[in-house]
């Protein structure tokens, strides 16, 4: 009887490996379909994966957001926009003083020396730019400038200049600024400030200037009302609107006055007038003003000869 029961029972298990070899051989050709076929694999993934979302499913913490490319930080970016004013003197010194509140007429300079022109205010991530009197551009950081705790250091120590170089401007500003960039010989052209931009320290040619001739000052034009007032050297003055010079980025530029070459005159004075503005000319004892109003009076066509400005000497000009 035992022996019988013990027979039983081993069948019994043999019965139970026998249908779980069974089960064991189905799943495994299931599993090799599912391996040969992408689509079944794909299909099981997510059934899978759809099990157990609903077992440990829980909304996203971490968010996914797409960005804009990473992009090499300028030098300029990571500058301060500290409010700095720019000093150039006559001899080709520079130096940049912070703040705006400088007052030009208690300027020091070297023996000899004095400011070239009223000082140009900005911001320390501004490029400065200068003008020789040949037409060449140099341009530099300014928070690469000396302080304005001294004299300076002279141009001709930060740019590679020929002997005998000098400067007729320096000004700050942002790149997108228009200019007028002129010559004694009395052309000019509209020029934008980033044109001026050089990375070279010998600068860029930016002007044709004729022999004998030499460039004036850069004057910024501030808005398309903006007139320009052309002082001759026979003291004829002319007005036109800043419109009717053509905006280029080098070259000798167009007309701006007519000069009788016979009477070997220039263009000595440039300026440009915004609304509200007064141009300011100191004549002997006397100082003659022009405000905008007043010399719409006098606007005409460039390259015309301009009228008597009924003075004979200028020893200071200036807007204001």
């Amino acid at each position: 009887i035992l022996e019988l029961r013990l027979k039983y029972l081993a069948n019994l298990e043999e019965i139970k490996i026998t249908g779980e070899q069974k089960n064991l051989k189905k799943e495994a050709r299931d599993l090799k379909k599912i391996l040969q076929s992408k689509e079944l694999l794909n299909s099981a993934l997510k059934d899978e994966l759809i099990v157990l979302i609903d077992l440990f499913g829980d909304p996203r913490r971490t968010q996914i957001k797409q960005r804009e490319l990473a992009e090499a930080i300028s030098e300029k970016q990571i500058i301060s926009k500290d409010p700095s004013t720019l000093i150039v003197s006559n001899k080709g010194w520079v130096r940049l003083a912070k703040g705006h509140d400088i007052n030009h007429e208690t300027l020091a300079f070297k023996a000899d020396d004095s400011l070239l022109e009223l000082p140009s205010k900005g911001h320390l991530g501004q490029d400065a730019v200068f003008l020789d009197q040949s037409g060449r551009a140099y341009s530099i950081l300014a928070n690469q400038l000396p302080s304005a705790r001294g004299f300076g250091e002279p141009l001709s120590s930060i740019f590679k200049v020929s002997d005998g170089t000098s400067f007729v401007t320096g000004t700050l500003g942002e790149p997108g600024e228009d200019f007028i960039m002129a010559s004694t010989a009395g052309y000019g052209f509209i020029v934008e400030k980033s044109d001026l931009f050089s990375r070279s320290k010998a600068g860029r040619a930016v002007m044709n200037v004729p022999g004998n001739h030499k460039m004036l000052p850069l004057r910024r034009v501030k808005s398309k009302d903006d007139i320009i007032f052309a002082i001759s050297s026979d003291f004829r003055g002319l007005v036109f609107p800043v419109s009717e010079l053509p905006k280029l980025s080098k070259g000798k530029g167009n007309k701006i006055i007519g000069l009788p070459k016979k009477e070997l005159l220039s263009l000595s004075y440039l300026f440009v007038l915004s609304p509200k503005e007064n141009l300011c000319i100191s004549s002997g004892k006397r100082l003659k003003k022009w405000s905008y109003e007043q010399a719409q009076d006098l606007l005409t066509s460039r390259g015309r000869r301009g009228i008597s400005l009924k003075i004979k000497v200028i020893e200071n000009a200036f807007v204001e």
